[in-house]
């Protein structure tokens, strides 16, 4: 089961914040405040955007990296494109 936005949680760092999975402490993504724009924030190297915007973006990141596929798994369908083949040969 993939994991959601409820699984997630909103940390404050030194730097600004990260986003966890809840009850454990090490970041998956992480947001900083710009050094040049007062009040613009910046997701691991993204463009600027404001600090709600930023929670926003990072949780959905944060989800794409965990919920990926591990390499070497295989993707839903693929198994049945390749026997699909194999049984036309």
């Amino acid at each position: 089961m993939p994991f959601s936005v409820l699984d997630l949680k909103r940390r404050k760092t030194s730097g600004g914040f990260a986003i966890t999975l809840r009850g454990r402490l090490t970041p998956i993504v992480t947001g900083a405040p710009d050094d040049v724009h007062a009040g613009m924030w910046r997701v691991e190297g993204s463009d600027m955007v404001n600090v709600d915007r930023a929670v926003e973006a990072a949780m959905y990141l944060a989800l794409n990296i965990i919920n990926a596929p591990a390499a070497g798994d295989e993707i839903s369908g693929a198994g049945e494109e390749k026997s699909a083949t194999q049984g036309a040969a």
